[in-house]
């Protein structure tokens, strides 16, 4: 008797480690199929490509590889295809670490990162400040900035400001309208603690994400902010190097998905490749902790060679 029921027992388990073993092989092959979920379908803006000079269909692929290795750490079922010149992920409701949204967003996200100097004391924006006054646009001002460089001399600015980011971004079409913004420049925009300001700063990013070695987030000791900590690569510590031996005395905008985080005066060089990046106060010190954990989950990845737009979201429901 005992014999029989140690036989039921072996048989019962060899069953369910076999149901177990099917399961997963199932979901290996098709885990859409086997557990539903949500299917996603991007375009991707080749047209406005951030790296200009590869073939339409080399910046999807390199946007499709990009949308993987993001997708990746939070859903080892996930798939991502190029179709047909668009970008197909599939999110399967098992192995789900984030809620769809949060990784809509994280994939939609640039993730670019660069350093640009700021062109101060210049004839634009003394010519932007007369058309600001002659058009007389609400909300938006025209603020002057002054400090000395390194070696004593003195620098002027002037910025727009307005308190919502709407009016600014008005502003600006309404001013370029009127005349363009010279080649080789543009209008960065920059969040204050109460406002939103304008950067005059030249297009070249002299440091990329190509330069980053390394995010994490930490507490700046001396204003107890949150903060994003970057390393640099030995080749990128060099460019920083260079950038800020030649540019005494000069603004740097650190510049994430095309908003300026800061942008320090260059009062030295900066030898050892490290920089910290504080993020505006004025908020919830443990919301703009948040901010900074999400930027640096983006940085640690590769930046999308271009936009992405979400074209369809479709739930899939599993096969019975």
């Amino acid at each position: 008797m005992l014999l029989g029921v140690l036989g039921v027992v072996f048989v019962a388990t060899v069953g369910t480690g076999g149901w177990v073993g099917w399961r997963f092989w199932r979901l290996s092959r098709d885990p859409m199929g086997e557990a539903g979920g949500v299917r996603l379908v991007y375009s991707v803006n080749v047209d406005r490509s951030w790296e200009p000079g590869h073939r339409r269909r080399d910046v999807v692929r390199r946007t499709a590889d990009a949308v993987r290795q993001r997708i990746e750490p939070y859903n080892r079922y996930a798939a991502v295809a190029d179709r047909r010149g668009n970008i197909e992920v599939d999110l399967p409701t098992v192995g789900q670490k984030l809620p769809v949204d949060v990784l809509q967003t994280q994939i939609a996200r640039s993730g670019r990162l660069a350093f640009q100097l700021v062109d101060d004391g210049s004839a634009f924006m003394r010519n932007a400040a007369n058309h600001l006054h002659r058009l007389s646009l609400p909300g938006v001002a025209v603020q002057p900035e002054s400090w000395t460089g390194a070696s004593g001399e003195s620098h002027e600015d002037l910025f727009l400001a307005g308190a919502q980011k709407e009016q600014l971004v008005a502003a600006i079409e309404a001013i370029t309208t009127v005349e363009a913004v010279p080649e080789g420049h543009e209008l960065l925009l920059e969040q204050r603690e109460s406002d939103w300001r304008t950067y005059y700063a030249f297009s070249e990013s002299h440091l990329d994400n190509a330069d980053l070695r390394s995010a994490d987030t930490s507490w700046a000791q001396d204003t107890g902010r949150p903060e994003v900590a970057i390393d640099l690569t030995p080749e990128g510590a060099r460019k920083l190097l260079d950038l800020t031996d030649r540019s005494l005395g000069r603004k740097m905008a650190i510049v994430f998905e095309g908003r300026v985080m800061m942008a320090p005066v260059i009062i030295s060089r900066i030898p050892n490749g490290r920089v910290r990046i504080t993020l505006a106060g004025g908020r919830d010190a443990f919301v703009v902790f948040q901010e900074a954990k999400d930027l640096v989950a983006v940085l640690r990845f590769l930046p999308l060679p271009a936009p992405i737009d979400l074209l369809t979201a479709e739930r899939v429901v599993p096969r019975r």
